[in-house]
């Protein structure tokens, strides 16, 4: 009796540990524990900098579309903005938000995986997705309306598979409940983010419409009501967001930027399309460009590895990543096509209760891979960052077919005896041969997440901060928003732009108009930067935050937004620079200027110049050509002054340009020099010397003024450097005055390397 007791217990324990439950349980624990060492490490600028910024403006009574623009639906931001209001708004409170909500999506993903393969498959797929957590950065690092979004699916997806498993005819109460259950969390997954829902709509669908044709006749439910008790419930999450947005008057608002907006951007914007397959086994030298490399490279990678793996021999000499990245891209059509096969030659499956409802899961979660696929292929950008984030859903697929395959499941992989027997030892040569790349992957992940917290080190202070970040970048948020809050008073409106909106967040400073938090490469209106330009004006913005980092795809703000461009530069000037690192953040602190630059300009177009030189040390100079001028000599503005940009010259030469004017009684000459921040990032590393000299009528020449500005290697130089000369000792004479630029290495002959702030003539007080 005691044997039999004690053999009792044990089937009890083993049940109990190989519960579903308790195997979702200790996922969660170990998804949890997983990125406890580096999810308070890096932060983003723009996505997590604008989900931040948006939802404290809701946690202070503000409404998306009419006091922010955005494109997605905003269950996300809302959300955040309800933890704002519970527990005070910081970026480390949005971070534990998100290892909690990873820590249920892995639990979830386990479940879903259990209702397919059985328990040991499903715990390989749980170490494929936390290594997915890696590869998918910055998503599931930072906030995001996408991984909120795709956990209300997962969730909405085990209702609906729970609702499969009940018994009896009808549809009884309690599936129903399921039922409506997945409906609601599918509405839920709709406002957050809405591509993502409609491939979740297109799935459910699908999914529901086979299941009423494989139940048996006396059991199976109305179809039109089964699709109700799944619609209705998301529907109105839908109308109640609606209602909502009608009460407070911004309905319009959020019509025109969610849909109109979001379609104009794709059709009007040049985004990133999924690079070409062929050459296949080449090495592309598109994927390796700059651009090629921010766009189509794990962003894991590119923030945190990319020199390393430039100077490894397997980026070098072999093709090897080049394959892999267009295997990533092109990979899921293929997988897809498999997974089409495999579920029709299984269907049979379906006459078995449980097999069947294994057969349905399957078919729920491809479906909603074919879904996202589709809002990939339709939508953009396509690009590495896009694709990763619903990456999950691949690997879930893979878990499944290796599972069926090894166990000879389905029509498509069925087998018995011998032939079962050799695909197993197929199975396990393959397995053989991957082992030392999947060795190395799991290293190299290893080496990413610890890189992920070797190299931030430094905490980002202050009550809204409490992440970690590198040390220069840490040093420069820190003295921006130290600035900032210097500066202004508190709820005084600061203008960050174009792009940079976790500083208007950390330094707890509304902007001044909607549009102004991230001023996109395209209008969310056709007037977009007068609205801008007439809010900063209406409320007289004192400081302005001025953000140079480009993003490769995007085009400089001089260019897709001159107007407000023009406006800044005429009104605001430099007064500060924050730039702590040779790759790193440029921003500037710019003030509202009151008054006119004193004096009066010494030229007024550079036509006027008739003398442009250059100069060599051991050989004559030489006139530049008409033809050639305009690559020697610009007029622009620079940021953020009006700018003569004289090119130099390398090799022991310089560039000059020579002004003839009579200098008045007491007279001194202003101007600034600079190197613009387009050239800051350039290498090798080279220095810019400028140069002022004065030539009198009887030829006597003298030097004014002479520096070398070293902005790769000195940051202290990067910005505009005030030149003030006295040229009282030459007042009522003709003089002319050599402006001249040099380089030592040609990389430096650009005419981003010689700016002059336009010169002006300022006479002392006495002077005439």
């Amino acid at each position: 009796m005691s044997a039999l007791r004690a053999s009792s217990a044990s089937t009890a324990r083993r049940a109990l540990l190989g519960s579903p439950a308790v195997g979702a349980l200790a996922v969660f624990l170990l998804a949890f524990a997983f990125q406890l060492p580096f999810f308070d490490r890096w932060f983003s600028t723009m996505d997590e900098g604008h989900l931040l910024a948006f939802a404290d403006i809701v946690a202070k009574g503000g409404h998306m579309y009419r006091d922010a623009t955005i494109y997605p639906l905003p269950g996300a931001f809302y959300m955040l903005a309800l933890a704002f209001k519970a527990f005070g708004a910081s970026i480390i409170l949005s971070r534990w938000i998100v290892m909690l909500e990873f820590s249920l999506f892995v639990a979830l993903v386990y479940l879903l995986l259990r209702r397919i393969v059985p328990m040991g498959w499903a715990g390989a797929g749980v170490v494929m997705i936390l290594l997915y957590r890696i590869w998918a950065f910055p998503h599931w690092q930072i906030y995001s309306y996408s991984t909120t979004a795709l956990l209300f699916l997962v969730g909405s997806m085990l209702c609906m598979l729970s609702f499969f498993d009940r018994a009896g005819p009808g549809l009884d109460r309690a599936g129903s409940g399921r039922l409506a259950l997945s409906g609601f969390l599918f509405g839920m997954g709709v406002l957050c983010k809405q591509d993502y829902g409609a491939a979740m709509l297109l799935a459910g669908l699908a999914t529901l419409a086979v299941y009423v044709r494989v139940v048996p006749a006396e059991a199976r439910p109305a179809a039109p009501k089964l699709f109700l008790w799944w619609i209705v419930p998301g529907a109105m999450v839908g109308a109640a967001m609606a209602a909502y947005f009608a009460w407070y008057g911004v309905f319009g608002d959020l019509f025109q930027q969610t849909v109109l907006g979001h379609m104009r951007g794709l059709t009007e914007f040049e985004y990133a399309e999924v690079p070409p397959l062929f050459p296949l086994f080449g090495q592309d030298p598109f994927l390796r460009s700059s651009d090629g490399i921010f766009v189509y490279w794990p962003g894991v990678v590119f923030t945190l590895d990319l020199e390393a793996l430039r100077a490894s021999t397997l980026f070098q000499q072999t093709a090897i990543f080049d394959f892999l990245l267009k295997l990533f891209f092109h990979g899921p059509k293929l997988l897809l096509a498999l997974g089409a096969l495999h579920l029709y030659r299984g269907r049979g499956s379906l006459q078995s209760p449980e097999e069947g409802r294994r057969w349905l899961g399957e078919f729920l979660l491809f479906s909603l891979s074919a879904g996202l696929l589709l809002v990939l292929t339709v939508n953009r950008p396509q690009d590495y960052l896009h694709f990763a984030v619903v990456y999950w859903c691949f690997l879930c697929l893979c878990v499944v077919y290796c599972a069926s395959f090894l166990r000879g499941r389905g029509a498509l992989f069925r087998g018995r005896g011998a032939l079962l027997q050799g695909r197993r030892a197929l199975a396990l040569g393959l397995a053989l041969l991957m082992a030392v790349p999947a060795a190395a992957t799991l290293a190299y992940s290893a080496r990413l997440a610890g890189r992920l917290r070797s190299l931030h080190t430094d905490l980002i202070p202050g009550e809204r901060g409490g992440i970690y970040a590198k040390p220069s970048e840490a040093r420069l948020i820190e003295g921006v928003v130290e600035y900032a809050r210097e500066n202004s008073e508190p709820g005084e409106v600061v203008s960050v732009i174009p792009y940079f909106p976790i500083v208007q967040f950390l330094m707890d400073r509304p902007g001044p108009h909607r549009s102004s938090y991230i001023v996109w490469p395209f209008p969310e209106f056709a007037d977009r930067d007068q609205r801008i330009i007439r809010a900063m004006e209406e409320q007289q913005v004192e400081l302005v935050i001025y953000n140079f980092t480009q993003f490769n795809n995007f085009p400089r703000m001089s260019e897709f937004s001159p107007d407000l461009y023009g406006y800044v530069a005429e009104n605001y000037r430099v007064d500060e620079v924050f730039t702590y690192d040779y790759l790193g953040y440029r921003l500037l602190g710019l003030k509202r200027v009151r008054e006119p630059a004193p004096g009066r300009a010494i030229l007024s177009r550079v036509e006027e110049v008739s003398d442009l030189r250059i100069e060599y040390s051991m050989a004559p100079s030489r006139p530049v050509a008409p033809g050639e001028r305009s690559h020697y000599l610009i007029e622009d503005l620079w940021p953020f002054r009006p700018t003569v940009a004289l090119r130099p010259t390398a090799d022991g030469g310089r560039t000059v340009f020579s002004i003839e004017l009579e200098v008045p009684e007491g007279a001194r000459l202003e101007t600034a020099l600079a190197v613009n921040p387009r050239a800051w990032f350039d290498h090798p590393s080279y220095t810019t010397s400028f140069g002022i000299a004065l030539v009198e009528a009887d030829g006597a020449r003298s030097e004014l003024f002479q520096r070398v500005l070293a902005v790769h290697t000195d940051f202290a130089d990067r910005g505009w450097t005030p030149v003030s000369l006295s040229l009282a000792e030459h007042g009522g004479r003709t003089v002319v005055l050599e402006f001249s630029t040099s380089t030592q290495l040609p990389q430096g002959e650009s005419l981003w390397n010689g700016g002059w702030e336009l010169p002006r003539l300022v006479v002392e007080e006495g002077g005439v």
